[in-house]
């Protein structure tokens, strides 16, 4: 018997083997739990920055509040997150424009007129909170071309998929993130 004709076909059944009897690795999206497949969803992570100043941690909660009611198309909840956000803009000196902007937002019934009024809010809150110090977290800015009749507009998230809040379930996924802000190390 000539066994270096058989050994390729050894091996082959050889590799099958102990690659199906292998655990499923950590990440992987399916998985089998007695003898059932089940799916998974895998989730991006959010990793909420953490602010110095308690000032600039009310306002991106405040904004991202406002964000999500405007990624879920509910005009009465972004009039609620935008009352809280106006109120909280109005207590720090030098933001008073950017509150009677969100005021306008609070004050519309239209999704439309909302996402219109959000673009320049969100262009001075990443102003702001680009500047600001925050011990660990991030902070995504996503662009979308399309918003503002193609001549595009900005965001701000914890989030690095996109959700965006300029269509909604239109064109949820409609942006990419251009920037990433989080802790830097101060150097002497």
């Amino acid at each position: 018997m000539n066994i270096s004709k058989y050994l390729p076909i050894m091996l082959v059944a050889g590799l099958f083997a102990t690659a199906c009897n292998q655990s499923p690795k950590s990440g992987d999206v399916t998985s089998t739990i007695d003898s059932t497949k089940v799916e998974t969803e895998v989730v991006a992570a959010v990793d909420e920055p953490v602010f110095t100043n308690a000032k600039y941690k009310g306002v991106y909660e405040h904004y991202t509040h406002l964000k999500n009611a405007l990624v879920a198309s509910d005009v009465k909840e972004a009039k609620t997150a935008g009352e809280q956000l106006e109120t909280e803009l109005n207590g720090i000196k030098g933001c008073e424009n950017t509150a009677k902007t969100v005021s306008t937002i609070a004050d519309q019934a239209d999704i439309e007129q909302q996402r219109a009024h959000f673009i320049s809010v969100s262009a001075d809150i990443i102003a702001m909170l680009k500047h600001a110090e925050i011990s660990s977290g991030k902070m995504y800015v996503a662009f979308c071309p399309m918003a503002d009749a193609g001549k595009g507009a900005y965001w701000m998230s914890s989030n690095k998929a996109i959700e965006n809040p300029y269509y909604g379930d239109k064109m949820m996924k409609c942006g990419e993130v251009k920037e990433v802000i989080e802790k830097t190390k101060k150097t002497l």
